[in-house]
């Protein structure tokens, strides 16, 4: 394993969820679609607001009509998945769709009676439904009754047929990988690689459930009883490293190839994971050669260089890119100050660490946050850092981030609601408010909850007012 730190993100927490199963996004959307068993409703997250809306069906209202998505009811989510404009649902014993373009729940199969679609994952009746890559023929795993398919008898690759003669029990979520033809399946004991022209490989851990692929064929996988992710690859077919611990029931995963986010389920959130790359991606990209921008040579005249010195490193970032992104930067550079001179003396930096400074900038140049490490005095000195410079992006994002890390602690989030306000740092404040009023119950409790400013107070009043 080779030990690299991964950094977790909660998209959002609602106390509105209940267990959430299927994960699903568009690749031209930015927002997410999770499937709610204990409700039986879909709901739609966006992905930069992180507003929370029903989408289809209404919580706690089962049944099985359809019609358009408002009035349309559901018996027992437990998978989604999405092709071009179409949001396939597995809904107890059945496949559903929701056509995006008229919002039109309408039929589209069920256990006995497989029609051509896409990917679903589900449970109960069905527990894994899924096409191959040319998205033209169905599989199902059915909990109780091993594999049954509808298919043409061409293009049956030997994968397809040996997967048929298995049977999982208690299957969960299934993919299939391209590039080497192989299925890959989470079950009761733990995920096997189906292949064409070699044996089944199985990793043995229990309750495997659910599971996703990413462009190179990296599986991740969580099982229920350990709480943990695991990526999973090579050849003999293994684990080769552990994701993510300690979380709480993870349910289903999705991988998302755009921003190289792994999503995934947990007890009343939806939870990130950075696995592609050591970047958290942000909205803000002034274009891709920007980043070559910091530390090079070969792209920067002198004229534009500007030399940082922190705790002793120097660091050359692009005159013009700072002016771009930070007004504090362009007036430094562009108001005849000392510094906005050609080969100017490095600009000594202090009252912060090198890893936020230089996370400033690559910032600033590229619009990538680089997590260099999982804490709060890292984060809480990068939040510092763009205050000072004028980096707006940066401090909404690592105010948001600090909440994450705190988690359940509610005795941090409230002591950060005071140094919030001690320093004006409005985007912090506003997430910590955010997180109390999901767990309001058990703030209140607290005596650091008492000892909240009369104005914090009744923010969050009426916070929880307007949210109820």
């Amino acid at each position: 394993m080779d030990g690299r730190e991964y950094f977790i993100s909660t998209l959002v927490r609602d106390s509105r969820f209940g267990s959430l199963q299927g994960i699903a996004k568009f690749e031209n959307e930015d927002a997410i679609y999770v499937a709610d068993q204990t409700n039986a409703c879909i709901w739609r997250i966006d992905i930069e607001s992180t507003e929370i809306a029903c989408y289809a069906g209404e919580p706690g209202c089962r049944g099985c009509e359809f019609g358009p998505k408002e009035s349309a009811r559901f018996e027992s989510i437990a998978g989604l998945a999405t092709h071009e404009s179409r949001l396939y649902v597995a809904d107890y014993n059945k496949i559903k769709k929701i056509d995006t373009t008229d919002g039109v729940v309408s039929y589209e199969g069920s256990l006995s009676d497989l029609v051509e679609g896409f990917a679903v994952m589900c449970a109960a009746g069905l527990t894994a439904v899924m096409a191959t890559a040319s998205s033209t023929y169905w599989l199902c795993i059915s909990f109780s009754r091993g594999c049954s398919h509808r298919m043409p008898e061409r293009n049956c690759s030997r994968s397809w047929v040996r997967l048929l003669e298995k049977g999982f029990r208690a299957a969960g979520q299934m993919a299939y990988g391209v590039n080497s033809k192989s299925f890959y399946v989470a079950h009761i004991r733990g995920v096997t690689k189906i292949s064409d022209d070699v044996d089944d490989s199985e990793i043995r851990t229990p309750l495997a459930h659910g599971l996703a692929i990413d462009e190179k064929e990296n599986v991740y996988f969580a099982s229920y009883d350990s709480s943990e992710i695991f990526k999973a690859g090579g050849s003999p077919f293994s684990i080769t490293e552990t994701v993510c611990k300690g979380l709480d029931g993870v349910r289903h995963l999705f991988y998302d190839s755009q921003s190289g986010l792994l999503y995934f389920t947990e007890a009343k959130a939806v939870r990130t994971v950075q696995v592609k790359t050591p970047f958290l991606l942000l909205d803000a990209r002034p274009g891709k050669d920007l980043g070559r921008l910091i530390d090079s040579d070969d792209m920067m005249p002198v004229q534009d260089q500007a030399t940082f010195l922190v705790e002793g490193k120097r660091i050359r970032v692009s005159k013009t890119i700072l002016c771009l992104r930070s007004e504090y930067f362009k007036t430094m550079f562009q108001s005849g100050f000392a510094e906005s001179q050609a080969n100017a003396s490095p600009i000594s930096i202090g009252d912060t660490t090198y890893d936020a400074f230089y996370a400033l900038v690559v910032f600033i140049g590229t619009g990538r946050f680089v997590v260099v490490k999982d804490s709060s005095n890292y984060l809480m000195d990068v939040l510092t850092l763009s205050d000072r410079y004028l980096v707006q992006d940066l401090k909404l994002h690592c105010s948001k981030m600090l909440v994450d890390v705190a988690g359940d602690n509610l005795e941090t989030v409230l002591d950060y609601v005071c140094l919030a306000e001690r320093h004006g740092f409005q985007e912090l404040f506003d997430a910590c408010l955010d997180s109390i009023v999901t767990q309001l119950k058990d703030a209140y409790r607290l005596e650091a909850f008492k000892n909240l400013s009369k104005e914090a107070l009744l923010e969050v009043i009426s916070r929880s007012i307007e949210k109820n």
